[in-house]
Parts: C-alpha cells; structure tokens; sequence
C-alpha cells in the first residue's frame, strides 16, 4: 500500500524546571523589599486614615519591582501589614488550597 505513517509528533520543549539564572534567589528578594520600605518608611509616623493606601502602595511597589527583577516563572504574592507598635502580639494566618 505505501509507506507506514509516522505518528510522532512534535518533541516536547516545555521546560519542568526554571534555567539556573533564573532559579528564585531569596537573598534578593528580600534585599529588594526591604529597600523598598527603607525608602517609603523612613520618616513616616502611623496615621489609621493613611494605612490603607500606604499599604496598597507598598504592596503595588514591591510586586513591580519583583517583576523588573526577572522571576518570570514563579507567581508572587505580597502581603503588606501596617499596625501600631504598642507592645501587644500580632498573629496571622494564611491558608491556600
């Protein structure tokens, strides 16, 4: 009749793993966050009617800068929390399913 078909397709090119330049580097992220704050809160005294937009702000800065670092394959999340220091506890809880 003729030849047999060849079935293949084409090879799989997706990659499980990032390349090594661009694995995740804490060290840098967290020297980028707490540049971030360092700059933005230096002289800044806790004002309840302000946190809330300060606290978007910060989280808006910190996510875009993360992105201009190059950590294209992981997916952020930042969380900013502002509070009062009065010597009491603070305790917070995050769940992902």
């Amino acid at each position: 009749m003729g030849e047999p078909l060849d079935r293949r397709g084409p090879e799989n090119t997706y990659s499980l793993r990032p390349a090594f330049q661009h694995k995740f580097r804490s060290s840098a992220v967290k020297e980028c966050i707490h540049a971030i704050l360092k700059e933005n809160l230096a002289n800044v005294q806790y004002n309840p009617e302000e946190t809330p937009e300060l606290t978007r702000s910060l989280s808006e800065t910190i996510k875009d800068r993360l992105k201009a670092e190059g950590f294209h394959r992981y997916k952020m999340v930042v969380q900013v929390v502002i509070g009062e220091q009065r010597g009491e506890g603070v305790k917070t809880v995050c769940s992902a399913w």
